[in-house]
């Protein structure tokens, strides 16, 4: 019997989760359903486009990182959305330290600040002596530590911190390596030392020796394209009119597709399993109107606190259990990010040696005071979206959110902050630009402030081990009511799965292995 599929959730996540399902055979699924309960899809990828300059501004993720073993770009290709990516060429990083914006060379034979020894120096050290014990399946630890028993206090201070505050807006400390940085835990066991591990990896991808896929299953509702080569190192791309151009086209896919009903403002409030079925509570419309919805299979494509709440209400997860309790805020927390988009007209400071006009941006380590999490420079590093005549200076500055601003906001959307909060965010960020870049800018002749609340998932230690506990709760529990194998339940995307838009469209892809496979691969 075919398969009635509800996906909760419209980010990236849920919209590739339910994409999928829509490519598998009508006998396999029927019907899928999906509820967003706000009113616009595509969660936090955002395009907003600027009507007197014509430019593009991100105000969510910017760029998308892939590799071989990404199903991103398949979907990419299955959506015939080819020919509107744009392949970044490699940028530079800097780093804000010590009152300058500076480029973070690892290969400088001398000390360069913040550092007080050769960067060149440790690397070689480090290479040539054996590391710390490799971490196990089971052993966890802290981005901070990690970096710290490999390399060095410094490299930690400054470059860990800087780089964990630019990907989720936290504390390095306090951040799981094994769940933000798998990379880097597989170079350290793949070698004596992260360093020749790091360069084994490297080496035996170049050769074509060491071949990371996905599995053939994945060719039932992702096919590969024919001569489709996909670099075997990882690769950053954007699209030509922004990201939200992905999002986009996943809605409009599913709006035509027969078997797949769209339904924002529709809030979930609780799924329950009976007899080998899940029943859904959810609420519709300006009127809140109360519906329930059987299924036979169910993807919770949204943030963990989220999926607690759910699962708690109709005790799917008992309020005592492990499980529900590893889901709520104090195990499975989130940050928040201000994010303030600035457009200058003309072309600011042209000289070769201003680093906004050579580099992907620049961050800002926690030993710097102030609210600035990092700038990225969008006219340098995204030239495609800075309108026709590309005559104007774009930047996004990412600061962290003061906890009086964040109790403030009631704003029904990210971008519809009070005029006060607003105008304090504005100024910062133009202070920053000013300080950080030395330019003398006044006011932006465009902008957008907003705040993206709880959006970005902090892994804490043991996140891997914690998500995995969740599922196998989850499992038991339907298993003791009569679900089980492809009548089940999943927990999909960032909150689980990595936090990149490709760690959301691969968690998806597992997902729903598990309905077109009996045997899925994981």
């Amino acid at each position: 019997m075919a398969l009635r599929c509800v996906v909760v959730g419209g980010g990236i996540s849920g919209l590739s989760t339910a994409y999928m399902l829509s490519k598998l055979p009508a006998g396999l699924v029927s019907r899928i359903s999906l509820y967003e309960a706000s009113n616009e899809f595509g969660g936090c990828i955002k395009t907003v486009q600027y009507p007197l300059s014509g430019s593009y501004q991100d105000l969510g993720p910017h760029t998308a990182r892939v590799s071989r073993a990404n199903p991103l770009v398949r979907l990419i290709h299955s959506l015939d959305l080819q020919r509107e990516v744009v392949w970044l060429p490699p940028a530079q990083r800097l780093l804000y330290a010590a009152g300058t914006t500076r480029p973070l060379r690892l290969a400088a034979f001398s000390a360069q600040p913040p550092f007080t020894r050769s960067p060149l120096g440790l690397l070689i050290r480090r290479a040539c002596s054996r590391g710390p014990p490799s971490l196990s399946p089971e052993t966890d630890m802290s981005v901070d530590e990690f970096l710290r028993t490999r390399f060095d206090d410094e490299f930690a201070d400054y470059f860990g911190s800087a780089l964990v505050r630019g990907i989720c807006a936290a504390d390095s400390r306090n951040i799981s390596v094994s769940a933000l940085l798998p990379q880097l835990v597989k170079w350290d066991a793949s070698g004596p030392n992260i360093l020749l591990g790091a360069a084994k990896e490297m080496l035996l991808g170049a050769l074509g020796l060491r071949t990371t896929s996905l599995p053939p299953e994945v060719e039932i509702f992702l096919p590969k394209p024919t001569g489709l080569k996909i670099p075997w190192s990882p690769r950053v791309l954007s699209f030509r009119k922004g990201m939200q151009t992905l999002t986009r086209a996943l809605v409009d896919h599913l709006r035509e597709s027969p078997n797949v009903a769209l339904r924002s403002g529709a809030k979930v409030s609780s799924v329950n399993c009976r007899n080998g079925q899940f029943e859904l509570h959810l609420h519709e419309g300006e009127g809140s109107l109360y519906r329930q919805v059987q299924a036979d299979s169910v993807f919770l494509c949204a943030p963990a606190s989220t999926c607690g709440a759910v699962l708690q209400k109709a005790a799917l997860l008992p309020a005592e259990s492990e499980a529900l309790a590893l889901l709520r805020p104090s195990n499975s927390p989130s940050a928040s990010i201000a994010v303030v988009a600035l457009e200058f007209d003309g072309n600011l400071g042209q000289s070769p040696a201003k680093p906004h006009q050579r580099a992907f941006g620049h961050l800002v380590p926690r030993s710097e005071s102030g609210p600035v999490l990092g700038i990225i420079y969008d006219s340098s590093v995204l030239p495609h979206l800075s309108g026709p005549d590309g005559n104007c200076t774009r930047f996004t500055v990412m600061l962290q959110p003061r906890v009086d601003w964040l109790t403030a906001t009631t704003a029904a959307t990210p971008f519809d902050l009070a005029e006060p909060i607003r105008e304090e965010l504005l100024r910062l960020a133009i202070e920053a630009v000013r300080t950080h870049l030395g330019l003398k800018v006044s006011s932006p002749e465009r902008s957008i402030v907003g705040i993206w609340m709880h959006s970005i998932p902090n892994y804490p230690l043991g996140h891997i081990q914690n998500v995995r506990r969740i599922r196998r709760a989850i499992e038991e529990t339907l298993h003791a009511r009569g679900c089980g194998g492809r009548r089940t339940l999943h927990l999909v995307g960032a909150s689980f799965d990595g936090v990149g838009v490709g760690d959301c469209v691969a968690s998806a892809v597992r997902a729903v292995l598990s309905i077109s496979c009996p045997n899925p691969l994981t």
